[in-house]
């Protein structure tokens, strides 16, 4: 960061933001330099902003665009399932929801009492994930500045605001931004768990991870990405014994109850996964890349028809080749300790995004039976993976194009979001 603009009272959140939107080395000829946007930026008191304001700004501006259209179309699909099933009285939601096997119910306990308060309708409907999907983005900054830097944080919140995957799902009355947010939350208690070895955080990420199993059961990949990270950084971050037992014993309890009351009996006699298996239209050979190409907003036509192959290629070369590349910076510099703590975080990130990917796939190939939006809460941890690697290097051999260019990729994608008919 250049001195003239640290001497000119611009607070820090406005020049990490100005600074990943473009520096001196690689902006074009005729573009404002980061002291122009920082000039531009109106006056604080104290000459400092309040360190939530950009943050919230970011929350602010991902709401616009989760509110944007948000009952134009009708509802659809899974949408009319959710409607019926939360005008049933508890008794009937539980009935419904057992012999429904794939989604437990919490979702639909909180739909139930939401229009109890709010009114039934569509609009009302999807405001509840539009709450969750909103609230997922000041999360993940806090998540992402817990394992990077405020800077990275700040990326990491603008990438998720403007996801085209995470904004169609929260305009939809089903479970999918509710898990994301769930998910953030109990990646965000876990990894303050290890790093402070308090308990307090421990047993909120206990909670967190109760309400995931409870939203959504492809969330219990999160849960075991997460003890993944756990076994392997053992020696790095001691947690006791009695916390892995205790808290293992409690989300074994609730879940062992609710599949106890009838879900595993369906899932394994009922008819509705013997009719399913085999159905699911993503699960083909390209399917990984198919969900890469998703994250990366890679459907600008919609997001229920296959991007054009360029996007394939466009979205990798600008997401996916400098979160890979970053990684391996990451890992080859082992002997210093800020590189040591960034190759931990990209670790991290990396089983959170890649290791239920795996898993949902190769479920899939057994039981044929994939969707990609089972796995949407993965957007999350590959957009901080992406804004954390990509600030790896030294910021003078960053390309202002290369930064730019999947925040404006995104933005494009994410303005055309349709149902389908």
């Amino acid at each position: 960061m250049s001195s003239s603009v640290q001497n000119a009272g611009v607070p820090g959140d406005w020049q990490a933001l100005c600074t990943w939107l473009g520096d001196a080395s690689g902006r074009p000829e005729n573009a404002p330099n980061v002291t122009e946007l920082a000039a531009a930026a109106p006056p604080a008191n104290n000459g400092e902003w309040p360190s939530w304001l950009l943050p919230a700004l970011i929350a602010l501006f991902g709401l616009a665009l989760r509110l944007y259209r948000l009952d134009y179309a009708s509802y659809w699909g899974d949408e009319v399932f959710a409607f019926a099933l939360v005008k049933l009285s508890w008794a009937g939601m539980h009935a419904a929801t057992v012999k429904d096997v794939v989604h437990p119910p919490l979702h639909c306990y909180l739909l139930h009492e939401w229009f109890r308060w709010f009114g039934f309708g569509t609009l009302q409907g999807r405001l509840l994930s539009v709450v969750f999907g909103t609230l997922a983005i000041p999360a993940l900054y806090g998540l992402a500045r817990l394992l990077f830097d405020r800077e990275t944080a700040l990326v990491s919140a603008l990438l998720l605001a403007v996801s085209q995957l995470s904004i169609q799902y929260s305009q939809e009355a089903r479970a999918y931004a509710q898990l994301l947010l769930l998910t953030i939350a109990a990646s965000y208690f876990f990894l303050r768990a290890l790093k402070e070895q308090r308990s307090l955080f421990w047993w909120l990420f206990i909670a967190s991870a109760v309400l995931v199993e409870y939203t959504h059961y492809f969330g219990l990949l999160t849960l075991i990405s997460l003890a993944a990270f756990g076994v392997l950084y053992q020696r790095t971050y001691p947690i006791p014994r009695s916390w892995w037992v205790g808290g293992g014993l409690i989300d074994a309890a609730f879940l062992a109850a609710w599949l106890a009351s009838g879900p595993l009996h369906e899932a394994l006699d009922g008819p509705k996964m013997a009719n399913e298996r085999g159905k699911a239209w993503s699960e083909r050979w390209f399917a990984p890349f198919e969900l890469v190409n998703v994250f990366n907003n890679g459907r600008p036509n919609s997001l229920y028809s296959l991007g054009p192959w360029w996007t394939f290629v466009f979205g990798g070369l600008i997401f996916s080749v400098p979160a890979v590349t970053g990684l391996a910076r990451a890992v080859a510099y082992r002997d210093e300790e800020e590189r040591s703590s960034r190759r931990d975080s990209a670790v991290f990130l990396l089983l959170l995004s890649a290791l239920p990917l795996v898993i949902a796939l190769a479920i899939g190939l057994v039981i044929r039976f994939y969707e990609y939006r089972y796995l949407s809460f993965c957007v999350a941890p590959y957009c901080a993976d992406r804004s954390g690697n990509d600030v790896l290097p030294n910021p003078r051999g960053r390309s202002a194009i290369g930064l730019r260019c999947p925040f404006l990729f995104r933005l494009r994608a994410a303005s055309q979001l349709s149902r389908p008919a």
